[in-house]
């Protein structure tokens, strides 16, 4: 009876739940440490923005992503070969028969 009950334990702590147990744990501990040392920072400390340079920052970040990705995506694209870039386009070679 009591191997049976030591087995059924074992199985509710398989390798895999134990796994996913000590992702959320660290997930939380990650969450408080991250609300202590950065969200306090920004949000009662020196490095608070308001208004218009909040904003300015903001823009700034959002177009140097848009950026960086369109280059990364355009670089794969190229790289397979799945770009191909317009040969002779506006020559009048093309119109002559």
């Amino acid at each position: 009876m009591a191997s049976e009950l030591l087995r059924s334990r074992i199985a509710l702590l398989s390798s895999h739940r134990f796994d996913i147990l000590v992702e959320i744990a660290l997930s939380f501990v990650l969450a408080v440490v991250s609300w202590i040392l950065v969200e306090r920072l920004f949000r009662n400390g020196p490095l608070r923005l308001t208004g218009r340079p909040l904003f300015a920052v903001a823009g700034a970040i959002m177009f140097i992503s848009l950026g960086f990705c369109s280059l990364t995506v355009f670089g794969r694209l190229v790289a397979k070969g799945e770009l191909h870039l317009a040969k002779g386009v506006g020559s009048t070679k093309q119109f002559v028969r």
